[in-house]
C-alpha cells in the first residue's frame, strides 16, 4: 500500500520472465537479481521503507542498513556511528570500487554487474531521502520501459549519474563501511579531505589504502 516500487511488481515479473530478458542476462540467470522480480524489487523498495519510517518517526537524519549486514560481529562497529563523518547535505553511499564512465553504459553494468556500489548502507537528511525517492521511481520506471531489471546497486549507479551531486560516495571494502563512520579518531582519509588534499575520498583515493597500512 505504501510502495510505489512495490506496486510495479507485475511489470518487473512480466520483464524477467521476458524472452529477450533471459537472453540478454542468460549467463546470469542463476542470480536472484535476474531471475525472482519479489526479490529484486524488495530491495527496490527500501527508499520507499525509508521515506514511510519518515512520516511516523521524526529525526533530522535517516539511515537503511541491511538487517543481514550485521548478523556477524566483524560487520558490526563496536563504537557508535558519528553523522560528522558523513555528508549530511548529501545522501551518502559506500562504493566498493571506483567508478568509472563505462559504467554509464547500463548493457555494460547488466552484462557483467561490476561491483561498485554498496546497496547495505545509505545515509541522509529528510529532504535528500524525499528527493532520492523521486530520483529512484524515475530511474525505475525508465528501466522497466527498457526491458531491463536488475538489482538496486544497478539501479542507485544510475541515480548517481542522473543526478551525481545529490550523492556522496565513501570507498570501502564490502565488510567495512559502517565500521570507517564509527566514533573515534579521524580517519587519514577525512583528514586529507578536510584540509584540501587531493588524496583523499572522491579523488586519488590514496589515503583508504594508507589507513590500511599506517593505521596502527
Amino acid at each position: 500500500k505504501n510502495s510505489v516500487l512495490w506496486s510495479r511488481l507485475k511489470e518487473e515479473e512480466n520483464i524477467i520472465n521476458s524472452k529477450e530478458y533471459k537472453n540478454l542476462v542468460n549467463h546470469r540467470l542463476q542470480f536472484p537479481e535476474n531471475n525472482n522480480a519479489k526479490y529484486t524489487l524488495i530491495n527496490h523498495c527500501k527508499i520507499d521503507f525509508v521515506n514511510l519510517a519518515i512520516k511516523h518517526i521524526k529525526s533530522e537524519y535517516y539511515c537503511w542498513v541491511d538487517f543481514g549486514y550485521l548478523s556477524k560481529k566483524e560487520k558490526t562497529p563496536l563504537e557508535m556511528l558519528d553523522i560528522n563523518k558523513l555528508n549530511k547535505e548529501k545522501i551518502n553511499y559506500t562504493i566498493l570500487n571506483a567508478i568509472r564512465d563505462i559504467d554509464r553504459n547500463y548493457l555494460y553494468t547488466l552484462k557483467y554487474a561490476p561491483e561498485k556500489i554498496g546497496g547495505f548502507f545509505f545515509f541522509g537528511n529528510c529532504e535528500n531521502m524525499k528527493k532520492f525517492q523521486s530520483l529512484y521511481h524515475y530511474v525505475h520506471l525508465k528501466f522497466q520501459n527498457l526491458n531491463i531489471v536488475d538489482d538496486d546497486q544497478f539501479m542507485v549507479l544510475q541515480c548517481y549519474f542522473e543526478n551525481p551531486d545529490l550523492f556522496e560516495l565513501h570507498l570501502s571494502e564490502w565488510h567495512q563501511a559502517l565500521i570507517q563512520f564509527q566514533k573515534g579518531k579521524d580517519s587519514l582519509t577525512k583528514i586529507m579531505n578536510r584540509n584540501g588534499s587531493d588524496k583523499g575520498n572522491g579523488h586519488h583515493n590514496y589515503t583508504v589504502y594508507y589507513e590500511k597500512l599506517f593505521g596502527h
